[in-house]
């Protein structure tokens, strides 16, 4: 956690405290002594409350640890450091290799010794980089991993998670994504606003550059808002909720899905638009988040429509990612997971553990917050320009968002069971309104992101 006291804030309560020292002297020695007691005191209360950065300039790399997960469902790789991370970042380039990028201003990284004990993690080599260091994380071939990277909740520590998978999916996950020279890892100045992404290809960093902090700059404050994913719910063989007078939530989610994307591309034409489905067919929920992630989105929207067994409720819902707090929005999280049931192999897990989403929120909490600024958005267009009524932004355990790496919604439309809601959400004038708010809200939170990384909305 950021320290709330900056070094100027310091000097400042430093210098008053030597004036208080000053006009205290005029008194007698006893009470001089006092007063350096009191002033030395102070001092040592406040010391604490100092930046790292200004007490310390040079963070260590101590050590690097490799050990089985408590979950028996991979291993932890453990950065130990005497003071946290700027920023950082994991690449699979390889179903063998993964990379890492710390940043961090005077790293130290002299003979950092590594303890590992587990053969399916074979080797562990540091590169510095400017103004931080790259890692390489080299597998097992006969084992393969999902790689996540996150801060330790109580430390400095970094942690990059791997994630038993198969090799299957890990050759589909790096598919296309180029490996990372760290001995040329800078950036050229023309390329500074080149969209950088953790599943990225070509446009990851690779090629000499021009100015030496180029790659921190551009990885940092430099990601552009241009690719929306748009995840129509439901589709084919599952209809989704069935309304009062049997509308299908598969049809609303699509026609809606299709207007917001209309919207999206006539009047952001900068923006790429990718669908999850364009027709009526059924997409299992893990997939959906791949396609996602292929696409490299930059915000990731799923359309669905609620039901209840009161006839009388009503009201749009915004969910993003997270533990249940209410036991309303674990039903309405219950109904959309279910649909693992339908996927191939009905075994598949409806539900995500309380572990999972507890390591989710601590490796994306970026884009949980970004998250949860959409769905501000959004709630207050179908508040207040779209008049609807809504029931609040919530969180619960969404499959189809926690597969999608970036910030991602989910959206009930309203109440399929109350009949006028239902008749209202069949019709084009109330999917023409629905779409038009969600894309205003799109629209606002693309300015929102341009203006923060100082990229012309124009």
């Amino acid at each position: 956690m950021p320290n709330k006291y900056s070094a100027t804030t310091f000097n400042i309560i430093l210098t008053y405290c030597k004036k208080i020292f000053y006009r205290l002297t005029f008194f007698s020695i006893k009470t001089y002594s006092l007063s350096v007691l009191a002033v030395l005191s102070l001092f040592l209360f406040l010391s604490p409350l100092v930046p790292s950065g200004y007490a310390q300039k040079t963070t260590t790399l101590k050590r690097i640890t490799v050990s089985k997960r408590s979950d028996g469902k991979g291993y932890v790789i453990r950065f130990e450091m005497t003071a946290p991370a700027d920023s950082f970042i994991v690449i699979q380039s390889d179903t063998k290799l993964v990379q890492l990028a710390i940043y961090k201003k005077h790293l130290k990284t002299d003979k950092v010794p590594v303890v590992n004990h587990h053969k399916q993690v074979q080797s562990i080599d540091i590169k510095k980089i400017p103004l931080g260091i790259g890692v390489n994380i080299h597998i097992d071939k006969n084992h393969y991993f999902i790689a996540k990277a996150y801060p330790d909740a109580n430390k400095h520590d970094l942690l990059v998670s791997l994630t038993n998978s198969n090799k299957k999916y890990i050759t589909s996950l790096t598919k296309g994504v180029s490996k990372i020279n760290w001995d040329v890892f800078d950036i050229p100045v023309e390329k500074l606003d080149t969209k950088l992404k953790v599943n990225g290809n070509s446009k990851l960093p690779g090629s000499p550059g021009t100015r030496e902090d180029a790659s921190y700059y551009a990885m940092k404050k430099r990601i552009k808002f241009d690719t929306v994913v748009i995840d129509a719910g439901h589709g084919g063989k599952d209809p989704g909720t069935i309304g009062y007078h049997h509308v299908e939530e598969k049809n609303i989610a699509l026609a809606v899905a299709l207007k917001l994307g209309h919207y999206i591309k006539k009047y952001l034409p900068s923006v790429k638009v990718v669908y999850t489905r364009d027709k009526d067919e059924f997409i299992p929920l893990k997939e959906r988040g791949h396609i996602a992630n292929k696409a490299q989105g930059d915000l990731f929207i799923s359309i669905h429509c609620n039901s209840s067994p009161a006839k009388s409720a009503h009201g749009t819902e915004i969910y993003f990612l997270g533990l249940h707090h209410t036991k309303e929005a674990y039903e309405v999280m219950k109904k959309e997971n279910s649909v693992v049931k339908l996927e191939n192999g009905s075994g598949k897990k409806s539900h995500l553990t309380e572990e999972q989403l507890l390591i989710y929120e601590l490796a994306n909490s970026g884009y949980m917050a970004n998250s949860e600024k959409f769905a501000e958005d959004v709630n207050h267009q179908f508040k207040y320009r779209a008049h609807r009524h809504t029931r609040g932004i919530k969180q619960a355990g969404f499959i189809v968002l926690y597969y999608a790496s970036m910030p991602a919604v989910l959206i009930e439309l309203g109440f399929l069971s109350n009949k006028r809601e239902e008749k209202f959400l069949n019709s084009k004038y109330g999917q023409t309104i629905m779409a038009s708010a969600i894309f205003r809200a799109v629209r606002k939170y693309k300015e929102q992101m341009d203006r923060s990384q100082n990229i012309s909305t124009k």
